[in-house]
């Protein structure tokens, strides 16, 4: 597994360590943004799967889900800041805890402007590599019905 990704990005190896916890080695890489120092790129190099992770989203990648050719496009199109992280962020009411409700991979083009999505979601978050699209608005729910009122 750990070719995919250090024959792709040699340089990856400047950033990684071996990892064990309860008992299972792993490579853990951890690469900064250059946007925010509190974001990175995480990806945990197990033997037969590959987590990559980013600003609370993340995916699993192995040859048992079919998807582990899209790994190095998918890293590829969040440096290029093609893809960035959506988060909607929930104040505390009951039932649901403040914090990121839902964090999900999208599309440049796909970053919603306003929440259609998430009753309890107050704020919306997109996180992008270096920066470019990252912003965070207040957005409380908006129901679709409305939206489509003549």
């Amino acid at each position: 597994m750990e070719s995919i990704i250090f024959d792709t990005f040699p340089h990856f190896k400047d950033f990684c360590s071996n990892e064990e916890k309860d008992g299972e080695h792993f490579i853990s890489v951890v690469v900064p943004s250059p946007a925010d120092a509190a974001e990175k790129l995480e990806i945990y190099i197990y033997e037969e799967e590959v987590i990559l992770c980013f600003s609370f989203w993340h995916a699993h990648y192995s040859e048992t889900y079919g998807n582990i050719d899209t790994l190095t496009k998918v890293i590829d199109e969040i440096f290029s800041e093609q893809l960035a992280i959506c988060k909607y962020i929930c104040e505390d009411e009951p039932p649901i805890e403040a914090g990121v409700f839902v964090s999900m991979l999208k599309k440049i083009s796909e970053l919603p402007t306003q929440n259609t999505e998430y009753y309890y979601a107050k704020e919306i978050q997109h996180t992008s590599w270096r920066g470019t699209f990252s912003r965070k608005f207040s957005a409380a729910y908006i129901s679709k019905d409305i939206e489509n009122m003549p």
